[in-house]
């Protein structure tokens, strides 16, 4: 989500731009939207790590549980479950 927020900061400073705005409010709205990413991580705690873990041990759950970057996104996969049987 935070990689959304940013891509909607950056379309608005787009049509900030086009639309000619001040450039002291173009300033201020791009300091406003480059810390919104950081005060949405914070209300919503995403510096603790939260144990996770996957269901299904196909080709997107094997893929997800060989991903090691997970930690930065507040996530640590702690376990895959498969109930084919074929991990």
């Amino acid at each position: 989500y935070t990689s959304q927020v940013v891509l909607l900061g950056i379309l608005a400073i787009y049509f900030a731009e086009i639309l000619e705005l001040n450039s002291d409010e173009v300033i201020s709205l791009k300091k406003e939207i480059l810390a919104l990413p950081k005060k949405i991580e914070e209300t919503l705690k995403c510096k603790k790590l939260k144990t996770a873990f996957i269901v299904g041990a196909g080709n997107l759950g094997m893929a997800l549980a060989k991903y090691d970057n997970f930690e930065p996104y507040g996530f640590k996969i702690s376990a895959l479950f498969c109930f084919g049987g074929y991990v």
